[in-house]
């Protein structure tokens, strides 16, 4: 019959209470006009999406005029202190904030405009909501957005976001044993190198130390770090048979992993003068220096020089971690296996152990886009977050006699612009490029379907939703309800047969 009626509430100890309603009937009308935007995602290979926008035109009333046109009922930035909740024929479709910025009054015939959001809207209005992420062990996704959620409840009492993440699981993204990524070279070709001869002194290397690697479970935070050192002894001798110098050339290195493949460095280099003797106060204080630096890293001599010694490969997860080695050049620690870690570490404070702050939204659009996934909002205002995969049972079958009409043409390229991820700990300069080319070709070989389906009492197409018609799957990337039309209108990816 499509009747509408808005409700609006305000919040009160984790409760929405009911303050007001406008309500059609079959015999008169409270609602005038009412549009919904589409639910819909902006681009293709990243997470960007418009919260939905539903507008609708009212006459005014009492409660109305107190509550929303005074303009003394309403947060920071135009929020106001009351939410509304729409139902179409008793059936929820809508639930958001209203953005009094956008409040419209025609004072000749008493019609007020009042435009809502869904929640998610909050997210780009307090972009400066931080946080310090200090969890040892990282965040899951779900937390991160939870965590974010909170943040934004903190600023605006009354305001809920019940956040639902309930199923969400990424597309993998594996990157094959037959390809692991070289994560750092650590060259020490130099530190073998020596003099030319010249003015009757020859040189040459005495017992060296090392090179001594490999990798250690740090098991408080579930990552791979990689140990390096060398001890280098160049012998310099006179041609007068007598004289002897010493120069002794000390390195170590520790790469400590985050999010897979972010890594921090950490070095340690030194060397000596020319000494008279191998072995003196300053080698000794050097040597301690080393030992202590090692300690201090998480590891020590003994772990190096010991048997067997700190393992070649290491496994934690879906990752897995080895390396490469040139004797007397270099060796290469690399990885490979799934692209998306299972925790993420957000913000600097990994790596410097500072107390700084992180902003939550450049957090959440880095997972985001790291787990191809999008952040959605319920009839019921719940914030879902949802994987762009085919993965979300269950598909709906459309009887081909409801299409109006359904074109098809190629999904327009798109790279993603992965800077959002430099918000991460640790160096991403390897993640970037390989979560980019992943992204890429995810996206580029699609067809993109525009469908008119009838009967909005028939389906229910959300955003992301399978759709199945004569046999031919589809994603759904923008859905957009007529309620006078009695139809929708939609935007999809047609999926591979193997989705």
């Amino acid at each position: 019959m499509n009747l509408f009626r808005v409700d609006f509430l305000h919040g009160r100890d984790l409760s929405l209470i009911l303050d007001h309603s406008l309500i059609d009937t079959p015999a008169a009308r409270a609602i005038i006009s009412l549009s919904l935007s589409p639910d819909a995602l902006t681009a293709v290979s990243s997470y960007s999406r418009e919260p939905r926008r539903l507008t609708f035109t009212c006459f005014t009333d009492t409660w109305l005029t107190d509550n929303l046109l005074s303009g003394t009922f309403e947060y920071d930035r135009y929020i106001s202190h009351f939410q509304v909740n729409v139902y179409r024929d008793e059936t929820q479709i809508f639930a958001g904030i209203i953005d009094t910025s956008q409040l419209s009054y025609n004072v000749a015939e008493e019609l007020l405009t009042i435009t809502c959001y869904t929640r998610d809207k909050l997210f780009s209005l307090f972009p400066e909501v931080d946080y310090q992420y200090i969890l040892s062990a990282g965040y899951t996704p779900a937390w991160l957005l939870q965590y974010h959620a909170a943040q934004i409840e903190d600023r605006v009492p009354g305001i809920y976001l019940p956040v639902d993440t309930t199923g969400f699981l990424p597309a993998e993204n594996e990157v094959p044993y037959t390809d692991p990524v070289t994560l750092a070279d650590f060259d020490y070709t130099d530190m073998r190198a020596t003099p030319a001869p010249s003015n009757g002194w020859t040189y040459g290397l005495i017992s060296p130390w090392g090179p001594r690697y490999g990798w250690h479970h740090e098991t408080a935070s579930n990552t791979a770090w990689f140990f390096f050192s060398q001890i280098v002894t160049v012998k310099a001798s006179h041609s007068d048979g007598v004289t002897v110098r010493y120069k002794m050339r000390y390195r170590a290195r520790r790469l400590r992993l985050y999010n897979h493949i972010c890594h921090n460095i950490d070095e340690f280099d030194q060397a000596t003068d020319w000494l008279e003797t191998e072995s003196n106060d300053t080698t000794t204080q050097i040597m301690n220096d080393l030992e202590a630096w090692l300690i201090a890293m998480g590891t020590s001599l003994s772990a190096l020089t010991g048997s067997p010694g700190l393992p070649s490969t290491l496994t934690i997860g879906a990752s897995s971690y080895g390396l490469t080695a040139y004797a007397d050049h270099y060796v290469r620690p690399n990885w490979y296996g799934s692209l998306i870690p299972a925790k993420l570490f957000p913000g600097s404070g990994y790596i410097d152990a500072s107390a700084d702050r992180t902003p939550c939204l450049q957090v959440l659009q880095a997972m985001l886009l790291l787990t191809n996934a999008t952040i959605t909002a319920a009839p019921d205002g719940t914030l879902l977050l949802r994987a762009k995969s085919a993965t979300l049972p269950p598909t709906q079958y459309v009887d081909p006699a409801d299409v109006i009409s359904l074109s098809l043409s190629r999904l327009d390229s798109e790279t993603p612009d992965t800077g959002a991820l430099s918000v991460l700990a640790g160096d991403t300069s390897l993640l970037a490029p390989l979560l980019r080319d992943h992204l890429t070709a995810l996206y580029a070989s699609l067809w993109r379907a525009e469908i008119t389906l009838d009967r909005l009492d028939k389906y229910t197409p959300a955003l992301l939703a399978a759709l199945s018609i004569n046999d031919v799957s589809y994603l759904v990337n923008s859905v957009e309800t007529d309620y006078v039309a009695d139809e929708y209108r939609i935007i999809a990816w047609i999926l591979p047969p193997s989705a």
